[in-house]
């Protein structure tokens, strides 16, 4: 299952800074795409894949860490799409 993650760069941050080094969560919020946005507003936004047993590990430490990034992480395994 792939899941799409969207993350305010805030999230992004405290994930990295709660994320075990070197495990598979920690690889994939590092490798997130970092995307600017200018109009309406100049927003900011980090953009990232992974799968199911990463996810859960997100959200896991989400959960601890950064309740605020833990709804979307949820919701974004909810609306995930199996792999084919």
């Amino acid at each position: 299952m792939d899941i799409l993650l969207h993350l305010t760069p805030e999230w992004h941050a405290c994930l990295l800074a709660h994320l075990p080094a070197g495990t598979k969560a920690a690889a994939c919020i590092k490798a997130a795409a970092k995307i600017s946005f200018k109009a309406p507003a100049p927003k900011t936004a980090f953009v990232a894949t992974c799968d199911e047993e990463t996810g859960l590990e997100l959200l896991a430490v989400a959960t601890v860490h950064c309740p605020e990034a833990a709804g979307e992480i949820a919701t974004s395994m909810m609306f995930s799409v199996p792999n084919r």
